[in-house]
């Protein structure tokens, strides 16, 4: 059986404003996205039917609450393709720590199945699969240093700094995104539409690789 093996990185914001809600009850945002080394294992194998999903943590849902198994849906009905997939990932990035694991495992899935079957989806139609998942899907396909706004589809891509270290610390607890928003429109709702953007400040300091700057 053909076996494709995706990288799934993670990602950190070295920005976020949440800017307003929706009507359609997402959130358009300004920030930028940093792909870090941190990564899930993807591996993708050709089936019959079916869509099989197996993790190396119990505590990742194997149904269709996984965007994984949300992506390989979308990608056979986009297609039309009466195919399966067996789908295993090798956990690394922690569950709900706002590190995009979800998300860019979603993203390796669909790149995995459309080199699996020889590539029916030009590149912008993955993207645009992958934004019907979830806001960071299309920037966790692209990877790099990304100015991010719209609900995060919108994309510029961003000369990134000299590398540098980044230690990722997380506590015991765990905050699903579609939560965090929840409570940031119950908390701050109103305050949302107001304007407040230092992004300048932090595109700056990136051009002028200016780690200092971008620690402010």
């Amino acid at each position: 059986m053909r076996t494709v093996k995706e990288k799934a990185y993670a990602k950190i914001n070295l920005y976020l404003d949440v800017c307003s809600r929706r009507d359609d009850g997402f959130h358009e945002i300004e920030s930028i996205m940093q792909t870090v080394s941190l990564c899930d294992i993807i591996d993708v194998t050709l089936a019959d039917r079916d869509i099989i999903l197996s993790a190396s943590e119990d505590t990742v849902p194997l149904d269709e609450r996984n965007l994984a198994h949300k992506a390989a849906r979308l990608f056979f009905d986009a297609t039309g393709i009466n195919g399966g997939a067996k789908i295993h990932i090798e956990k690394r990035i922690p569950v709900s720590s706002g590190l995009a694991g979800g998300s860019t495992d979603a993203g390796a899935t669909l790149k995995a199945l459309n080199q699996l079957y020889d590539k029916p989806l030009t590149k912008d139609e993955l993207l645009a699969l992958g934004a019907k998942l979830g806001a960071d899907v299309p920037f966790c396909m692209e990877g790099g240093c990304v100015l991010c706004r719209g609900v995060g589809e919108k994309m510029t891509k961003i000369e990134p700094m000299t590398p540098f270290t980044v230690v990722i610390a997380r506590g015991g607890e765990g905050v699903s995104t579609p939560a965090a928003y929840r409570k940031l429109d119950e908390n701050f709702g109103e305050m949302l539409a107001r304007p407040f953007s230092d992004i300048q400040r932090v595109i700056s300091a990136i051009e002028m690789d200016d780690l200092q700057a971008l620690s402010l």
